[in-house]
C-alpha cells in the first residue's frame, strides 16, 4: 500500500533547518541588544562616578 501524506513532506523536513537558523539569529540579536544596553549603562555609571 502506498504511503499517504503531504506531497512536500520531504521539503517540510528541510524547512526545520531554516527555522533553526531564524531562532539562532533571534538569539544573537537579543544578545547583542543586551550587550549594547549594558555598555550604555556602564558608561552612564562611569560618568556619574567620575563626576562625584
Amino acid at each position: 500500500m502506498p504511503e499517504v501524506g503531504h506531497p512536500s513532506a520531504k521539503a517540510q523536513g528541510q524547512t526545520n533547518a531554516g527555522n533553526d537558523v531564524a531562532g539562532k539569529r533571534a538569539t544573537v540579536k537579543i544578545g547583542m541588544t543586551n550587550t549594547a544596553y549594558n555598555m550604555l549603562r556602564y558608561v552612564f555609571h562611569e560618568e556619574r562616578r567620575a563626576a562625584a
